[in-house]
C-alpha cells in the first residue's frame, strides 16, 4: 500500500487488511513522504505483520508508481496483493483470491468485481469486469481491465518478466503496467465484488482529470499498436474513441453528429480486427462489444 497524505482514508484502509478471514500476510506499507500525518499513524501500528518502509531522506516524495516498486522489491510471499491508501478490501477478498490461484495454476494475475463507494462509505454501484483472459485482453486496449486495488498476483509472475510500475508516468500507472502485464501473464477477475473503492474529491483522477484522460489515451494507443500492429490509427482517433464509447473527455467539448459516427465505427472496426486474430479462441463466442445507444 502507497501512503501519501491519505487523511481519514487510511485507517479504514489498513483496518479493513486486519479484519481478512486470512490473516497469513505481510502489509508493506510504503511511505510516500507524507506530511498530514499519515506517517505517525503507520509507526504507531503494532502489529508483526506490517512492514514500514520509505524512499530515504533525499527523495521522499516519488510518486505513486515509485511507492509500489519499492514494496515489489521487498515481497516475500507467494502472492502479491495491492491496495491503494483510500480504499478498502472485503473481508474475504484474500481467501477467495487465493483459494482461485491454488485451483488455477496457470493464471498469474487476478483481479475481481469492485463496489465504488461514495466518501462516507455509502455504496454507489457494483463494477464488473470481463472474467477470462481474452475479455481482459480486450478491454486492455481501450481501458485499465483490472482494478489496481482488487489486483493479487503470483511473485513469480513478477520476476519471471522482471515487470515493474513505470515512473515515468506521474498520472494513470496502473493502466499502464496492467495492460503489459496481461499481455504476458494469464489473467482473470473473479465475479464478485471484494474491493470497495472509494471516489472522493482528492481522487488523484479527479484532481488531474485531463492529465489523467490524455495519459490514459496514450497508453490505449500504444496498446493497440501491441496487440493489432497492422491497424492503423491514430492518438487523435483514439481519443474520440475513448470520449464517445467510454466516456472520458478532458472537458465539456461539442460532439458532431459525425463524430460520434466515426468513433462507433473505429470501436467496431478493433473489435473486428480482434476477433479476426483471436478466431481460434475457444471464448471468442463469449465476447461482445459495447452498442451505440439509440439516436
Amino acid at each position: 500500500m502507497p501512503v501519501f497524505n491519505a487523511g481519514i482514508f487510511l485507517r479504514p484502509a489498513i483496518d479493513s487488511l486486519f479484519a481478512q478471514t486470512c490473516g497469513d500476510f505481510e502489509l508493506l506499507l510504503v511511505d510516500d513522504g507524507a506530511t498530514d500525518g499519515s506517517a505517525d499513524l503507520l509507526h504507531a501500528l503494532r502489529d508483526p505483520r506490517v512492514r514500514v518502509l520509505d524512499h530515504g531522506s533525499g527523495r521522499p516524495n516519488r510518486g505513486i508508481a515509485a511507492s509500489r516498486n519499492r514494496a515489489l522489491a521487498e515481497v516475500r510471499g507467494e502472492f502479491v496483493a495491492f491496495l491503494n491508501h483510500d480504499d478498502t478490501s472485503h473481508p474475504e477478498r484474500l481467501a477467495r483470491q487465493i483459494d482461485f490461484f491454488h485451483g488455477h495454476p496457470s493464471v498469474g494475475l487476478l483481479g475481481t468485481a469492485i463496489e465504488n463507494i461514495s466518501a462516507d462509505g455509502a455504496l454507489l454501484n457494483r463494477q464488473p469486469f470481463p472474467l477470462g483472459h481474452l475479455g481482459i485482453r480486450w478491454m486492455g486496449l481501450l481501458d485499465c481491465p483490472v482494478r489496481q486495488s482488487a489486483m493479487m498476483a503470483r511473485r513469480g509472475s513478477f520476476t519471471a518478466h522482471a515487470l515493474r510500475y513505470a515512473e515515468t508516468l506521474a498520472i494513470n500507472s496502473d493502466y499502464e503496467f496492467i495492460e503489459r502485464m496481461t499481455r504476458l501473464v494469464p489473467s482473470a477477475n473473479l465475479p464478485e465484488s471484494l474491493t470497495s473503492y472509494r471516489k472522493h474529491a482528492t481522487n488523484t483522477s479527479r484532481l488531474h482529470y485531463r492529465a489523467f484522460v490524455e495519459a490514459g489515451n496514450r497508453i490505449a494507443h500504444a496498446a493497440i499498436g501491441h496487440e493489432l500492429p497492422d491497424l492503423p490509427i491514430t492518438l487523435e482517433v483514439v481519443a474520440n474513441v475513448r470520449s464517445v464509447v467510454l466516456g472520458y473527455s478532458p472537458a465539456p467539448m461539442p460532439r458532431t453528429l459525425a463524430m460520434t459516427k466515426r468513433a462507433w465505427e473505429v470501436y467496431l472496426d478493433l473489435f473486428d480486427a480482434f476477433r479476426e486474430k483471436h478466431r481460434t479462441d475457444p471464448h471468442l463466442t463469449a465476447l461482445s462489444p459495447r452498442q451505440p445507444a439509440p439516436s
